[in-house]
């Protein structure tokens, strides 16, 4: 018993890890970064052809659509490595998810 509710604990203490590395500034930009290009090539829009007014038009039409989708695909990623890290040995689920502190861990 006492096993099980340490496991559970350092479960909880590697979900909570992931999630706040990906809640920081660096990983929601590049997640948006490129999120943003996908979007420019779904919808058929080449900026590098367009004036400055244009582009700024574009970017605000798309603002929503990518901040959303940015947040739904930083939770899916952060569900799916917290399953893949727990199903992985002890010593892989370690040097992954506590391997260091980063600059990222206070963004």
């Amino acid at each position: 018993m006492v096993r099980l509710e340490a496991a559970g604990a350092e479960n909880e203490e590697l979900a909570d890890t992931i999630r706040r590395r990906a809640q920081n500034v660096h990983a929601r930009r590049r997640g948006a970064q490129v999120l943003r290009e996908i979007a420019l090539d779904i919808v058929g829009i080449e900026r590098d052809s367009m004036g400055t007014r244009d582009r700024l038009a574009v970017s605000q039409v798309l603002d929503q659509p990518i901040n959303e989708a940015t947040e739904e695909a930083l939770r899916a990623l952060v569900a799916e490595l917290v399953k893949a890290i727990q199903a992985a040995p002890r010593g892989v689920r370690a040097s992954i998810a506590f391997s260091s502190v980063s600059r990222t861990d206070f963004e």
